[in-house]
């Protein structure tokens, strides 16, 4: 839906492909990358009655492993000279909810492989930071309401309200830009407020 030229749409199955290499071959035609956003996951909230193996690799392969797997590819000098990379955890890596224990895991992880990262991408002079979005008005909030969570309740804790994905677009766009160059192995809250 991007306006102009310049954009290219690479279509992939992050829960089974493995080695996204071809990707990058596509995504880099036109010359090296200098910037990545992973924003892809999903959000079982299951009991623990429920979280069987296949669940927990169904989530971690979306959440968690295509995460590292993009990281990898991209540190390719052949794909990328230097730059920034932005994982989208949650606020619930921090401070998970009843039943959101796979998914709390999976963004967690992102957080601290990419403070382990940071330091061993820092020789290539890549950034690598997470942002952990409160909630914000997004289609898997909307589910979430349906399933009987209540956004009242957690708009009453997050004093700013409840964000805009523009509000997480711009903490990417921040990320990804020369103004945070001194920023690595962070993990950013963009939450409202929540939890102070």
């Amino acid at each position: 839906m991007m306006e102009g030229t310049g954009h290219a749409l690479i279509s992939v199955d992050l829960e089974q492909d493995e080695d996204l290499g071809g990707l990058f071959v596509q995504a880099t035609a036109d010359g090296k990358l200098n910037g990545l956003v992973h924003c892809a996951g999903i959000a079982q909230v299951l009991p623990l009655n429920m979280l069987t193996r296949k669940r927990l690799q169904k989530e971690m392969a979306i959440n968690y492993f295509s995460y590292i797997e993009l990281v990898r590819q991209y540190a390719k000098s052949k794909f990328s000279e230097g730059g920034s990379i932005v994982g989208i955890s949650s606020i619930a890596a921090d401070r998970p909810g009843k039943c959101q224990t796979n998914y709390s895991a999976t963004k967690a992880a992102m957080d601290i492989a990419s403070q382990a990262l940071s330091i061993e991408l820092a020789a290539k002079n890549i950034r690598i930071n997470t942002v952990l979005p409160g909630m914000i008005q997004t289609e898997m909030v909307d589910r979430a309401a349906q399933t009987g969570i209540n956004l009242d309740d957690i708009q009453r804790v997050q004093m700013l309200g409840i964000g805009k994905p523009e509000d997480i677009a711009a903490m990417c766009a921040f990320l990804l830009s020369d103004m945070s160059r001194l920023i690595t192995g962070r993990r950013l809250f963009v939450d409202g407020g929540r939890f102070l």
